[in-house]
């Protein structure tokens, strides 16, 4: 299909996404003059402000939740919660200043946290189940470290070749034989998960029937915004027509950031449940932040 095609294509699936009509323009439509800011809408930033009153319960929660005496499983709930909030916080920031599609990668996070601690709470042994994840979390770290060494001394800066040395045979000794498995050609790898599955197996064996479907909604359209594929890009090349185009631009935005706190809130409770370490939030406050959080509209095609 010849360039001009493709582009008067794109071009008419923009325009058809748009839910007003544009009057023609005929000056510049890119010229710093036209521009004109249009502030988000009062209902939208009371939406936003839930994060921050869903953020700071948490905080509360955790606090309260604080154990006399150590608890392992105490400081994993409290650190799963803790990335929770920290990834709920970083939503708003983000979604504050209009960036709805670099929020997506953050949802995502936020539903893999949501997956692996409902499977988690499957296992017939939580308390072991979660020595696993930990354990797993253990080789993470060493690779990670085993890589980085590798990195700067192929960068020409100094390593600490003994603590390399160490690191690796520390990385193939017994305490992650769990972990290892045998390839075709008969070779030793780490597998790709604690519990040797991956998202959508974990999305497979939620009791939730919406979770399968938060999985593709998140990996799969809202993935483009995550990897920055041509699909993230092609608003931007052609919604600039039309004399009243910056407004409709901000009401398109204004609805996507509404979806993404939406689906943020809804995961961040959720996870909730799962850290039995950690008060839980009032029941009835929960689903009013639910219905508080609903979208109104759905997203334009």
């Amino acid at each position: 299909m010849a360039w001009r095609a493709v582009f008067q294509c794109c071009r008419g699936m923009v325009e058809c996404s748009m839910t007003k009509k544009k009057k023609k323009n005929s000056g510049n439509p890119g010229r710093t003059s036209d521009v004109q800011i249009v502030m988000p809408s009062k209902a939208l930033k009371a939406v936003v402000r839930l994060l921050e009153e869903i953020d700071d319960e948490a905080h509360d929660a955790a606090r309260r939740s604080f154990p006399d005496e150590y608890s392992p499983l105490f400081n994993f709930d409290q650190g799963v919660l803790e990335r929770g909030i920290n990834t709920l916080k970083s939503v708003r920031i983000l979604v504050e200043h209009g960036h709805w599609e670099m929020a997506h990668s953050l949802l995502r996070q936020l539903l893999e946290l949501l997956a692996n601690m409902e499977f988690l709470a499957q296992m017939p042994d939580r308390t072991k189940a979660t020595l696993q994840y930990v354990k797993y979390g253990l080789l993470q770290k060493t690779t990670e470290q085993i890589l980085t060494m590798k990195y700067d001394e192929e960068s020409g800066r100094p390593i600490d070749r003994e603590r390399l040395a160490k690191l690796e045979a520390f990385q193939q000794g017994p305490t992650f034989d769990e972990f290892k498995a045998k390839t075709k050609d008969g070779s030793l790898k780490f597998v790709d998960s604690w519990c040797r599955k991956n998202m959508k197996s974990l999305c497979e064996a939620s009791a939730n029937k919406l979770r399968l479907s938060q999985y593709e909604l998140l990996y799969s359209p809202w993935s483009e915004q995550v990897h920055a594929s041509p699909g993230a890009l092609i608003d931007s090349m052609f919604r600039n027509q039309g004399t009243d185009w910056q407004k409709l631009v901000i009401e398109g935005d204004e609805v996507r950031i509404h979806e993404a706190v939406s689906m943020a809130i809804t995961l961040f409770l959720e996870l909730r449940r799962f850290l039995p370490a950690i008060d839980a939030p009032d029941h009835e406050k929960a689903n009013d932040w639910l219905e508080k959080a609903k979208p109104k509209q759905a997203v334009a095609a």
